[in-house]
């Protein structure tokens, strides 16, 4: 994107437009007929935590508005950097914390429920074939825009750029380094894929933690992991330690609802933390990297898995934009990069505050619908054959343990 002056007393950082954006998508995704069929993944799965397939579609939705507010910015100064607001900051920041936590809350509980231990055949093919299909859709495309780019012409050596390349489709795992010489090639996905290297370490982390889920003591062990990740933290001041502990704060809620503890349904508890955690973190943070800040991510997602039901995050369309998370989170970018690559709409966008959220608001259609037809045509269909491969390889007489679908 070509750099240029941002025009005076231009704003992009107002939160009703994106607030608005928000709930307009979730009244779209309330119509039965064109939506339903991404319901079918849900339904009768009783492993599923329907308030938590709310909460991750806003998360992902969250990721998206906080990535379409560095566009001005990157713009003028060439830098994709945090926005100068914490609203939007922490939009993001907070979505890809609570997905980390989601994560450790599914695969804990997974451990917690299968005392003998998983079908780890099952598991790992299931999370290659989950992770796998869309990912690699849109590193196939990031390549190709590279490509095309630099003219079908080596840059670099060779060998250098088929060891990127191949980094590049080691499903998020290897990270993602520049290609063939094509500057800050990850922000061509809005630089999103850095998560799923965390990811795939946990999931690496699960046969050691199986070690720890067995007998009685299974909430001690998470709770000591939280509290380690809390002092390495405050001992060594490095982010990874709250990365870690995210998980640890997964853990914890998966440990506390094993064992049948529950905020009443009905009562107001439950929503009352999730506001308060929230406004603590919207009004005295700027960051989520911080002691103080595990903590309170740790109550409001504890609050969301034992709280009983709630409606916001129950509802039919937060429930189907959930559904979907994982591929809103990974073509946003795409989006967004295409969108603003075109002259005329980015000039306009650029030029006042109305033109600017009237072309996110375009974006964000545009990344719904993209992300259904993804989910529908490459993610689901790669799940179903997850399933079909771990069955060939699943042993005779297998029990044929399910296995959590989770992001």
């Amino acid at each position: 994107m070509q750099l240029r002056r941002l025009p005076p007393r231009v704003s992009f950082y107002s939160i009703w437009p994106y607030l608005a954006l928000l709930a307009a998508v979730l009244l779209i995704f309330r119509l039965d007929r064109p939506f339903r069929v991404i319901d079918g993944a849900a339904a009768g799965s009783g492993e599923r935590f329907a308030a938590i397939d709310g909460l991750r579609g806003l998360l992902a939705f969250g990721v998206f508005g906080h990535h379409a507010v560095l566009i001005p910015q990157y713009l003028e100064t060439g830098k994709w950097l945090a926005p100068p607001s914490v609203f939007y900051t922490m939009i993001g920041e907070v979505g890809v914390s609570l997905f980390f936590a989601i994560t450790g809350f599914l695969f804990w509980g997974k451990l917690l429920h299968e005392r003998d231990g998983p079908d780890w055949k099952r598991l790992y093919t299931g999370r290659i074939f989950r992770i796998g299909p869309v990912y690699l859709a849109v590193a196939t495309v990031v390549l190709l825009v590279v490509f095309v780019q630099t003219r079908f012409t080596l840059q670099e050596p060779a060998s250098e750029v088929a060891l990127d390349t191949a980094r590049w489709l080691a499903l998020g795992a290897l990270g993602q380094p520049d290609v063939n010489g094509y500057d800050d090639t990850g922000r061509l996905l809005a630089g999103v894929t850095w998560t799923l290297m965390y990811e795939w370490l946990f999931y690496l982390s699960l046969p050691l933690l199986a070690l720890f889920a067995r007998g009685g003591r299974h909430l001690w062990y998470a709770l000591g992991g939280f509290i380690a990740c809390c002092v390495l933290h405050a001992a060594l001041g490095r982010p990874q330690a709250i990365y870690a502990g995210l998980f640890f704060c997964g853990m914890v809620s998966a440990s506390v609802a094993h064992r049948g503890w529950r905020i009443r349904p009905g009562s107001r508890l439950a929503p009352a933390l999730m506001l308060a955690c929230l406004a603590l973190l919207f009004t005295q943070f700027s960051t989520v990297v911080g002691v103080p800040q595990l903590i309170v991510l740790g109550v409001l997602f504890g609050a969301v898995c034992i709280g009983g039901r709630s409606t916001a995050l129950e509802t039919k369309a937060a429930r189907r934009l959930g559904e979907i998370s994982y591929s809103v989170y990974l073509v946003h970018g795409l989006v967004l990069t295409g969108v603003f690559s075109i002259g005329a709409v980015r000039s306009y966008a650029m030029a006042s505050t109305g033109g600017y959220w009237l072309t996110i608001a375009l974006c964000g259609l545009l990344v719904v619908g993209a992300a259904a037809l993804s989910y529908l045509l490459i993610e689901r269909p790669g799940i179903r054959l997850g399933k079909k491969v771990a069955g060939w390889l699943a042993p005779a007489g297998s029990s044929g343990k399910r296995v959590v679908a989770a992001h």
